[in-house]
């Protein structure tokens, strides 16, 4: 799920690991996993509540600070935990769900990706499910090298071979559902159509009108005009446009 900021995403993600937490394998093991300690915990807190509100005296489930699991003596045995990249290694899983926020933060360091790491040894443990799923959720950002570029590279070039009637096409290829709400290739190079066109808006945020307004768009581009700096981020996270994070000087 590639949109940008205030499209629900968090609250979607949480959703899907209440349903897996409460109703998938009796012993699933969901994972919410993020660049940052604090990020994880987001996510970690959304789907803990939605969860609490099934038990809320907790005579069945128990609550932590990272992990949510069933008391014991319940017939189910799932968790939910808290995972966060750069941390020791994460052996023993037995992942059915991992949830992966803010991907599109993860940069190669030194040719390599702590979050990258951890998504891949979660997905690695999850080898005797039968119905496991990673859920991607993320915005785009100033990243010029990172595991999701790879990812959301392939993502088009796949959605691109849907669309076009005359490739072959089975349903044993159907492991993914993708979702990019971004602007198209020739608009993304024109910086004043993202800034102007309330088309563009709606094309990217389906959620204008219901969580965001447009006068929080206009606001935001008014500052950004002024603040190099704050135009990266209202094109990064608004208009969900990868771009560098770097100014260039117009005049030395």
């Amino acid at each position: 799920l590639y949109t940008p900021r205030k499209t629900a995403k968090t609250q979607l993600s949480a959703f899907i690991q209440f349903w897996y937490f409460m109703s998938a394998d009796e012993n699933a093991e969901c994972y919410c996993c993020a660049n940052a300690s604090d990020q994880a915990k987001i996510l970690f807190a959304r789907s803990s509540q939605l969860i609490h509100q099934m038990d809320p005296r907790e005579r069945r489930i128990r609550f932590t600070a990272s992990q949510v699991n069933w008391k014991p003596g319940q017939f189910r045995t799932a968790s939910l935990t808290a995972l966060s990249a750069g941390g020791k290694t994460k052996d023993g899983l037995f992942a059915q769900l991992c949830s992966a926020d803010e991907f599109g933060s993860a940069a190669y360091v030194n040719g390599a990706s702590d979050m990258g790491k951890l998504v891949s040894v979660v997905e690695s443990s999850m080898g005797p499910r039968r119905e496991p799923m990673t859920f991607i959720s993320t915005t785009a950002g100033i990243i010029q090298a990172g595991p999701f570029i790879d990812k959301l590279q392939g993502i088009r070039l796949l959605l691109e071979k849907e669309a076009d009637p005359t490739a072959e096409h089975t349903v044993s290829e159907d492991r993914q559902m993708c979702l990019l709400l971004e602007p198209d290739e020739w608009e993304q190079q024109d910086e004043e159509l993202l800034l102007t066109s309330r088309e563009v808006r709606r094309k990217v945020n389906p959620m204008l009108g219901i969580i965001v307004q447009h006068a929080f768009y206009d606001d935001e581009i008014a500052k950004a005009r002024q603040n190099p700096e704050k135009m990266n981020e209202v094109i990064t996270k608004l208009l969900n446009v990868y771009k560098s994070g770097r100014v260039k000087d117009w005049l030395k």
